[in-house]
């Protein structure tokens, strides 16, 4: 997956300039943003979905409108929410009970060590 201003598109679109000449424009991550996307869904038209990739962010974005679509195979790809599984128990189509021995609760001791920046010395707070 590209990253938004690090990664290149390998792919490389033919362009003209000025000079007549045929140059190559490499295309960074984020290029839709800057009105690429139209101009190369006008040129390619139902070609378009070949180059398409998943993106997460744009799933996330429109989680409720790919939640249905995902509905079927929603064992497969979800996590159960804290906030659904709130909303299931007030509602009454679960219980509490239900979920009891399902999550573990466990405290993990640590140590942080605090440099004194008068002294120089470091102790344990």
């Amino acid at each position: 997956m590209l990253r938004p201003g690090t990664d290149t598109l390998s792919a490389r679109f033919p362009h003209r300039g000025q000079t007549g000449l045929t140059g190559f424009t490499r295309l960074r991550a984020g290029w839709c943003k800057r009105g690429f996307c139209a101009t190369i869904i006008g040129n390619l038209g139902d070609r378009y979905r070949e180059i398409l990739e998943i993106d997460g962010t744009k799933i996330r974005k429109n989680r409720e409108l790919v939640r249905p679509l995902l509905e079927s195979i929603l064992d497969q790809v979800g996590t159960p929410q804290a906030a659904r599984v709130e909303s299931a128990i007030r509602s009454g189509s679960v219980t509490a009970d239900e979920f009891r021995g399902a999550f573990k609760k466990t405290t993990t001791p640590f140590v942080s060590i605090r440099l004194d920046a008068a002294s120089g010395t470091s102790t344990g707070a």
